[in-house]
This record gives C-alpha cells, structure tokens and sequence, in this order.
C-alpha cells in the first residue's frame, strides 16, 4: 500500500498482519480524501481505529498541519509507528519541517478522555462488526473534540451505513453519504 498524493507520494505503507485490522481499499481512500481537499490544508486531523494510519498519513502528506493516531492492537500498533517513522525520514529528506504526528496507544475510552481538540477532520474506522454498537456513543465521546463546522467521516460495511445515520441524529448534520461496492462513506458535520 502506497501513498498516492501530496509531499509523501509513493510512501510504502506497511499492513498489520492477519485479519484483525482491515485496510481501507485504495479506491475508497481516494475517495474519502477526494471529498475532503478542500479541508486538508492546514487541517487538525485525528485518526481513530487507525491501523496503518494511511488515512492520516495520506491527509497529513496532502497538507493537514497535525495528526494524532489512536490504535490499540498490537500488530497494528507496530506498523503504524513504521508508517509514521517512513512518513518523517521522508519529510526530512524532502527539508520539510516534520509534521506533529503522535500515537495514543490506549484503548477507545482511555483515547477519548486523554484526547485534546479540536481537530477539524475525524477519521473513524471501526471493526466492521462493530459499528451498530458504537457509532452512538462513539459520536457522543467526540463531539467534544471536533472544531465546530470540523469533518467527521466514517467507514462502515454498507450495510452499517444506516447505523451511523441513525447515530448522528443528535447533534450531527449528515453531509454526503456514499457507498463504494461492500463499504460506505459517511460525512457528518458538526
């Protein structure tokens, strides 16, 4: 896995071994970033369930000034910190002054309490089989944290789309919502 724009093109990214962490498909990372160029450049961006952290890597090489990356497992911890420390030999080598990136290696609840905003663009990624169960309290645990008018965009099993719909009814405007074959993008705004 590449990464396909911005100052770190062609950055090889490492995968977490085994199926615990499900990479988002290139297509659909393309998409998601296409929807969002506008709102990268100088962007705030925080990355949860980040596995190999392209997502933030990706915003981060297309202008986002921060990111901040939160992953608990352990294979994906592993290759998120490669990913990063890939990210920052590159911006070295380019003179470019090394982007804030940082990882919080806790769990979800831990995350959202050590956590501090406000970040303009979310990235959320859960295990797909988890998405119903938390996309409520997950919206609720952020909210906090997003900029007002910040970019809240989630990844889900398409037919899990309706689940984050449903959640963002409090206090969340649904922007854009598209389905990309199996996976589903939705766009909240705050």
């Amino acid at each position: 896995m590449l990464i396909s724009s911005g100052w770190a093109k062609g950055a090889r990214l490492q995968v977490p071994p085994g199926d615990a962490t499900r990479p988002t498909a290139v297509k659909v990372r393309a998409a998601a970033l296409n929807m969002l160029a506008h709102d990268l450049p100088g962007a705030q961006v925080l990355d949860l369930f980040a596995g190999s952290g392209a997502m933030g890597l990706e915003a981060v090489s297309r202008g986002a000034a921060r990111a901040v990356f939160v992953e608990h497992a352990a294979p994906a911890l592993k290759a998120l910190k490669a990913n990063i420390a890939e990210v920052e030999r590159r911006a070295r080598v380019q003179g470019l002054d090394q982007p804030p990136l940082s990882v919080l290696a806790r769990s979800l609840p831990e995350s959202l309490t050590a956590l501090r905003g406000p970040f303009d663009v979310v990235f959320i990624d859960p295990p797909y089989n988890l998405v119903s169960k938390l996309a409520v309290p997950l919206l609720a645990g952020i909210a906090g944290l997003v900029a007002e008018g910040g970019i809240v965009l989630c990844e889900s099993a398409a037919a899990d789309a309706e689940a984050i719909v449903a959640a963002a009814a409090s206090g969340w405007q649904v922007h854009q919502q598209r389905a990309y074959g199996e996976t589903a993008l939705v766009m909240l705004l705050r």
